[in-house]
């Protein structure tokens, strides 16, 4: 049979060493949960700038849009005149032609 001393001092050696195992182990955990936090802090703050550029291009598209508005309206605007223009060439070419006859 085994000396019960010798046991109880072997079982402590295997637990000393069980415990520096999990202490080297919990700080692992540790140092993983400080890169975890820095991570979500940085992705915190990716989400916060893509949020704010997103608002930018929505007013950017707003003011692209109305933009577009604006220049089919001169658009439109340049067309009238350019039927005004060939209208009065059509009314004026007879005019043109016997004045010069």
């Amino acid at each position: 049979m085994r000396n019960p001393v010798n046991y109880v001092s072997q079982s402590n050696v295997y637990l000393r060493r069980a415990n520096v195992y999990l202490k080297q182990r919990n700080d692992y955990v540790s140092q993983l949960n400080v890169y975890l936090t820095r991570a979500n802090v940085y992705l915190r703050v990716q989400t916060d700038y893509m949020s704010q550029s997103n608002v930018y291009l929505r007013r950017a598209n707003v003011y692209v849009s109305q933009l577009n508005v604006y220049l089919k309206q001169r658009n439109d605007y340049v067309s009238q005149i350019s039927d005004y223009v060939s209208h009065l060439n059509d009314y004026l070419s007879p005019l043109k032609d016997y004045a010069s006859a």
